[in-house]
């Protein structure tokens, strides 16, 4: 890449890491069933991997 696709694919993952949720613990546990072993998927490189069920709810207001 050139110097200019650099910069266009900084600015990209830039905006997607301002659009990353963050979850408090108690959510987390909520989410996992308290991190049950039913719901591990498997090992990654930080720890272990869990499925959740998380709920979106969108608001918009004009």
């Amino acid at each position: 890449m050139n110097n200019g696709d650099d910069m266009k694919h900084d600015k990209v993952n830039q905006v997607k890491l301002q659009e990353l949720p963050l979850f408090d613990f108690e959510k987390l546990a909520t989410a996992t069933n308290h991190f049950h072993f039913n719901n591990k998927l498997g090992q990654g490189g930080f720890g272990p991997v869990y499925k959740v069920g998380i709920k979106l709810f969108f608001l918009f207001v004009d």
